[in-house]
């Protein structure tokens, strides 16, 4: 009763026209792609090794956070500095983790590929050193280490925050700005 059904044979017709063309790929051998590399209009402000410093301020009772990222290289040219808020941010080390991952979007995107993150969050960068996983930082660690994984290289380095002076007034500024938008207390 089934086969008089419409549509039957046609349906079929494409499960094998499928299948068929499932096995016909894969006598194919694969192509290498050869890349044109991207031709910029202007150079990089940076050379290509990047330094990424990355910090976050936290305000516990309202759970939001301001991030802040700054790259640039050895000569102490800066590339970027950036800023941003998240809200219902559970720790300190979350948004830490955020800054960190935030700051290698960012050079990612700009091209770079090979990124030294520096951070004054000791035991974050223990974890990403280390490959170990915290619950509390189970996606926010996955998300990091895949975004590094597209680099040729990345260091994962702790600094003093006496050191981190730029990156730590853009997240305070960022926090600042949050905090004064709400009046101290954001929406549920």
């Amino acid at each position: 009763m089934w086969l008089s059904s419409p549509g039957f044979f046609d349906h079929l017709k494409a499960i094998r026209d499928a299948i068929e063309w499932h096995q016909s790929q894969l006598g194919k051998e694969t192509k290498t792609s050869t890349t044109t590399p991207v031709v910029r209009a202007n150079p990089l402000p940076c050379s290509s090794a990047l330094i990424v410093e990355t910090d976050a301020s936290w305000l516990e009772a309202s759970q939001g956070c301001g991030l802040g990222w700054v790259g640039g290289d050895k000569q102490s040219t800066i590339c970027f500095k950036n800023s941003t808020t998240e809200q219902y941010v559970a720790s300190v080390l979350q948004d830490e983790a955020l800054a960190i991952k935030a700051g290698l979007q960012t050079a990612i995107a700009m091209g770079f590929t090979t990124v030294d993150i520096k951070s004054d969050s000791k035991s974050l960068i223990e974890l990403l050193r280390s490959n170990k996983v915290t619950n509390e930082l189970v996606g926010l660690l996955h998300d990091i280490r895949n975004l590094a994984s597209t680099l040729a290289s990345v260091f994962f380095q702790f600094i003093h925050r006496t050191a981190n002076v730029i990156a730590d007034e853009m997240a305070k500024r960022a926090l600042s700005t949050l905090v004064s938008s709400s009046n101290g207390a954001f929406p549920s």
